[in-house]
Formats: structure tokens, C-alpha cells, sequence
């Protein structure tokens, strides 16, 4: 047997180079030590390298978890929100939309509401929401820029960011750069602004107590916010609290009932805080919110403004009405019935999943006749159906989608909501600006205001005699001999 010597000082400070570990991915020195007696004869270097090799080899790979992770398509689901889920390709197919368990709706770009993940009976409870989604859709093909209604709950809630609207002007129609002339004038009218500014600052010192609480009234009345704390949503403790920061403000609140009698009321004697909230239920809502106001543009603050969105998420794009009557593209409608009033001119169209209104130029309409559909079970084909373009939008009320009452069996994405849309009929003259053609084209740019251009039937030619650029029309002659030549190829 042979005999292998080893020198064990050397033995000992590779092992002081490597020091025994608990983990998994390290290695106790008793398999250093026999890689290194296994490999004496290829040297000191190489048994480093076969040891290095060997504790390579005991990292454990990553946990197939982490993979499973990247990989997954896990959906958020939120008991209090209403949202719309939808799958594609093989998921859709074995019914995945990312929840515990497959759902039993297998159909291409199909879309479900979620109330329930996991109920009491161990199932996920689910509903349809393909009329919503669609509905969605067909918005975006035929929507106009969204009015709100000053009535509208929303738009009292809105406040001051509901005054804030993108601009609607295209960049063609747009307002041309100033001139040095004009900038320079611009300029001086503000140099003027600060110096009659100063000098107002300057007398502020001898300005009687009237004249200072009208110009504090006055910096108070442009502030307009409802953005105020919601007390229903607060705890005992908490409301406790609020409360006795309340009382603290009852100095400002008079100083703000004064500067509103000076401004409101000049000369007549002050009425006195109890009389002031009698006559109006919201001057402490007021007061309140013209505070948080101050507090959000202050440069001192870390509060963050609320602002909601204009139009409640319906539609982000702020359009104007120049670009959504070419742009859009008119979508087929079906006419039902006059108004109930009995106005002729108003009539009821079914457009894009939505009942509008329609104001006919003419008096006299075909309409889907229900009578002869009753007796007979048939109607006549395309007799009510034409085409239409949305003229107008005004959202009245807005869904509720968050909240124990937006979800649950049977309560719909679009519960709640309400919005007037008016259509025009495509062919009609637009009376704002009698040109319905598209722009740039020819039939655009030689329209007479009110006098409808002749569109032939076929393409017209160019006669080889006649000055170039003139149109020729086409004869009955030519069409006919076109035709013969046509039936004599077939």
C-alpha cells in the first residue's frame, strides 16, 4: 500500500483559510481536508481549486417558489372596490383570471365581476359583466368631451379643481406668440401691478377696521373648496379630538364672520354669530374649507390637495368639439319615438347602447312602427336604421363603484350612473359651421354655405381638351358604353 505524506502546517493554514460553517452553503473543514489528502499529488494549487469546485457544488439551487412567483398572474382583489377582470389566450380558455380557483366562463375576451373570493361554501362567486365592458368600449369609439351638471352631487364635490379644465383649442387655432412690442408692454403693466401693490402695503397700516375686513373678505371669497375632514369616517377618540380643535378656532371663525358682514353688509350694524348660522347652514362647512385651503398652498405644508377627476374617470382625452366631429367616426343608430312631450323635432335614438336624443331638421321620420310589429312580427328592414355622431354629453350622476353597496350579487358596474348624450345625424348640415366635408378635401374647400355640392355617381374624368384642372362629368353615353364593355369581359 502506498504511503502519502503530508506536510500538515501546510494542511493547517489551508484550513484556517477556510473555517467551518453551519450554513448550507458552506463546508466543514473535515471535507477540505480529505479533498486535500485526495489530491496531494497534483499540488497545493490544484487541491484549492478542487476544493473551491467542491463547496461550488453544495450550493443548493433557489427555491422553485421564487420562480413560481415571477411567473405568476396573481390578481388584486379588493371586497369594497367594483373592478372588471378579464383573460386571454390559454388562461382564458382554462377559465384562469388569476384567483384561487378556475372560473367556469371559458370564452375569449370574456369579462367577470368578483364580490366573493372565498365565500362560506369554499366557491368564488362571480357574475357576467359583458354589457359594462362593451359598453366601455363603444364609449371610447363615439365619446365627445364630458360636460358635468353644476347640479350634479359630483360637481359640488369637485370644488375648486372642478373649475380646472384642460384647454379645448387646437394647436392651429391657437393663439399666436407675442411680439417684443407686446412683451415688453406685458412687462410694464405687471412692473405698474407691483408698485400699486407696494404702496398698498404701505397704507395698510392706516387703513381703518371696514376697509381691512373687506380686503381679507376679499381674499377669502376667492377660495373655493369643499375639501373638508369626514367625521363620519372617524373613530370616538379621534372625533373627541377634532372637536376640541374645533373650539380653539372660534376666535377666526368671528374674525371670518366680520370680514364676510364688512363685505356683504357695508355700514349696517354686524349681526352676531348665532344669527349668522341660522341664515346659513354652511358657513362653518365654508370656513372649514377655506382653511384647508390656506393650509394646502401654504409653503410651510406637507398636506396634499384632493382632486378628483373631472369627469370620474369616464373620459381622460379633453377633446375639442372641432376634432371630434371629424375625428369620430359615425356609428349606426336606430330612431324609436318622439319625445313623450310631443315635440316633433325631439326624437328618442338608440346609439351605442345608450337612448339620446335627436334634433331632426326634418318633421317628418321614419320610426321603427311598433304596431305593424305587433300585429304582423315584422318590420321593415333598415327603414329607421342611419348613422350618427354623439354631439354632447352631460353626466348627471356618477356609478358607485367603492364601498360595501357598489359591490355584491347583482349590483352592476354602471349602477347609478346617468348621463344626457344628444346625436346628430350624418348628412345633415352642422350649424356651426355649414362645411360638414372633411377638411381638405375637395368638396371642403369649394362648398358654398347652403348650397349642397353634386357629387357624381362615378369617378369623373378629365377631358384631354378641356384646361387642365377642369372636372368633366360623365355622360349616360360613356356609362353605358362602360357597362357593355364590362358584360362583355365577364
Amino acid at each position: 500500500m502506498r504511503r502519502i505524506k503530508v506536510d500538515m502546517q501546510k494542511t493547517r493554514r489551508v484550513v484556517s483559510l477556510w473555517p467551518e460553517t453551519k450554513g448550507r452553503q458552506g463546508f466543514r473543514t473535515g471535507d477540505l481536508l480529505c479533498t486535500l489528502l485526495a489530491n496531494t499529488s497534483f499540488g497545493f494549487v490544484a487541491g484549492l481549486k478542487m476544493a473551491a469546485r467542491a463547496a461550488a457544488s453544495k450550493v443548493s439551487p433557489p427555491p422553485p417558489f421564487s420562480a413560481l412567483l415571477r411567473r405568476s398572474k396573481f390578481a388584486t382583489h379588493d371586497p369594497k372596490i367594483s373592478q372588471v377582470y378579464m383573460s386571454h389566450g390559454g388562461d382564458a380558455y382554462r377559465g384562469n383570471y388569476g384567483f384561487k380557483r378556475p372560473i367556469p366562463y371559458r370564452k375569449r375576451q370574456a369579462h367577470i365581476t368578483v364580490s366573493e373570493v372565498d365565500s362560506r361554501e369554499s366557491q368564488t362567486v362571480w357574475e357576467n359583466a359583458e354589457q359594462p365592458a362593451r359598453w366601455m368600449k363603444m364609449w371610447d369609439e363615439v365619446s365627445v368631451d364630458v360636460d358635468l351638471d353644476i347640479q350634479s352631487q359630483w360637481y359640488k364635490g369637485l370644488g375648486s379643481s372642478g373649475e380646472l379644465s384642460a384647454s379645448r383649442l387646437d394647436s392651429e387655432f391657437s393663439r399666436l406668440p407675442l411680439t417684443a412690442e407686446e412683451l415688453a408692454k406685458k412687462a410694464r403693466t405687471q412692473k405698474e401691478e407691483e408698485a400699486a401693490e407696494e404702496e398698498a402695503g404701505m397704507k395698510e397700516e392706516e387703513m381703518d377696521e371696514e376697509t381691512r375686513l373687506k380686503k381679507e373678505a376679499d381674499a377669502l371669497a376667492r377660495i373655493y373648496s369643499n375639501d373638508v375632514l369626514n367625521i363620519n369616517a372617524m373613530g370616538e377618540k379621534k372625533f373627541e379630538a377634532y372637536l376640541d380643535k374645533l373650539r380653539k378656532l372660534r376666535p377666526l371663525f368671528k374674525r371670518y364672520i366680520q370680514a364676510g358682514e364688512a363685505l356683504y353688509r357695508p355700514g349696517k350694524e354686524p349681526r352676531s354669530p348665532y344669527e349668522m348660522v341660522q341664515v346659513s347652514e354652511t358657513l362653518a362647512t365654508r370656513f372649514l374649507a377655506a382653511r384647508m385651503q390656506r393650509q394646502y398652498y401654504s409653503s410651510e405644508s406637507a398636506l396634499i390637495e384632493q382632486a378628483p377627476h373631472y369627469s370620474a374617470g369616464l373620459s381622460y382625452a379633453r377633446s375639442s368639439s372641432f376634432q371630434d366631429m371629424f375625428a369620430r367616426r359615425p356609428q349606426p343608430g336606430r330612431v324609436l319615438n318622439h319625445r313623450p312631450n310631443g315635440s316633433a323635432r325631439q326624437m328618442i335614438v338608440s346609439f351605442a347602447g345608450m337612448t339620446t336624443e335627436l334634433t331632426a331638421d326634418k318633421a317628418e321620420r321614419k320610426m321603427l312602427d311598433f304596431l305593424q310589429l305587433a300585429r304582423s312580427g315584422t318590420r321593415e328592414v333598415g327603414a329607421e336604421v342611419s348613422r350618427f355622431k354623439a354631439q354632447r354629453s352631460v353626466l348627471r350622476h356618477v356609478p358607485q363603484v367603492v364601498g360595501a353597496q357598489a359591490t355584491g350579487p347583482r349590483r352592476s358596474i354602471l349602477n347609478g350612473a346617468s348621463i344626457m348624450t344628444t346625436v346628430k345625424e350624418v348628412g345633415e348640415q352642422v350649424p356651426e359651421t355649414g362645411n360638414h366635408y372633411r377638411p381638405g378635401s375637395k368638396e371642403y374647400n369649394s362648398c358654398r354655405e347652403g348650397v349642397p355640392n353634386e357629387v357624381p355617381i362615378h369617378r369623373p374624368r378629365v377631358s384631354d381638351y378641356s384646361t387642365p384642372g377642369v372636372v368633366v362629368g360623365e355622360s349616360k353615353v360613356h356609362t353605358d358604353q362602360v357597362m357593355d364593355n364590362l358584360q362583355q369581359m365577364v
